[in-house]
């Protein structure tokens, strides 16, 4: 993935076998093995619209995030940090989760089933 498009190769040849190309700005890429999510500026609420690709590099949904600060992605979900909050959301970015936290955080990541989450001169680490 570029900010202009997205391209998948063939492992064996290297040949192109999709692209899709962007016509918004892209603000951010995150994914895991199991989902890709790409990042826009949505100039209608100057915050953020992820939109999940499948495997033939089409969208397969999008929602609009607002003015998210951080997001990062685990298996089939995917995580939105709005400053107190840490929403979860499916593949289908439908919410599953939300779980509110004791401080405003600037930055999440994932890892092994928690999220560690950066605030001022503090990390805290939140079971999933």
């Amino acid at each position: 993935m570029t900010e202009r498009g997205a391209f998948l190769f063939d492992r064996d040849t290297g040949e192109i076998k999709a692209k899709n190309e962007f016509s918004k700005q892209v603000t951010g890429i995150c994914g895991s093995k199991a989902m890709r999510v790409v990042l826009f500026h949505d100039s209608a609420s100057n915050g953020v619209t992820a939109v999940v690709y499948n495997e033939n590099l089409e969208p397969s949904a999008s929602l609009s995030l607002g003015e998210a600060i951080s997001v990062d992605a685990e298996g089939q979900t995917l995580y939105v940090l709005k400053g107190n909050t840490l929403c979860a959301y499916d593949s289908e970015l439908i919410e599953r989760n939300n779980y509110l936290l004791d401080n405003d955080y600037s930055d999440v990541m994932i890892m092994d089933g928690g999220a560690f989450l950066l605030g001022y001169n503090t990390v805290q680490h939140v079971k999933l």
